[in-house]
């Protein structure tokens, strides 16, 4: 399931495209049982390393350099990539509000989340986006 997620998202990040809302909502389980992404309706291109600027998305998945209004990139995806993660090994959001986000206040430990995962959701929630993994990264890293 989340290798499907990380494909699509890797497709879209080589075609230069930021999805910018991830979440549960937004992932189509196919009849073969793949997980595809959908909702593209506030994707947006980014072209010659451009950053995004406007404030889109559900706020539970939200970087904090977008909650805090700062231009943004690909490691906005991948903060929501570990908010999508964590939700699907707890069964719960990681953080109880909004507010909660620009200083990655997680409502417990990871010690919740799958042990194989526990890495990867802390280095995707990383509050500065140039220390989170690139989808590739991500994509080496996951549990075989």
């Amino acid at each position: 399931m989340l290798t499907d997620i990380c494909a699509g998202l890797n497709y879209l990040h080589e075609n230069n495209v930021l999805h910018r809302d991830l979440k549960p909502a937004n992932l189509l389980v196919s009849s073969d049982k793949t997980i595809k992404l959908s909702d593209f309706g506030i994707s947006r291109e980014l072209e010659n390393g451009e950053s995004a600027k406007t404030e889109v998305g559900t706020a539970l998945y939200i970087s904090p350099e977008r909650f805090n209004f700062q231009p943004y990139g690909f490691p906005a995806d991948i903060w929501s990539l570990g908010v999508l993660l964590y939700e699907l090994c707890c069964l719960s959001k990681p953080f109880e509000k909004p507010s909660d986000i620009p200083m990655c206040k997680l409502k417990s430990n990871l010690s919740e989340v799958r042990h194989e995962y526990r890495e990867l959701v802390r280095d995707m929630l990383r509050i500065k986006p140039e220390d989170r993994l690139t989808i590739k990264q991500v994509i080496e890293k996951l549990p075989k």
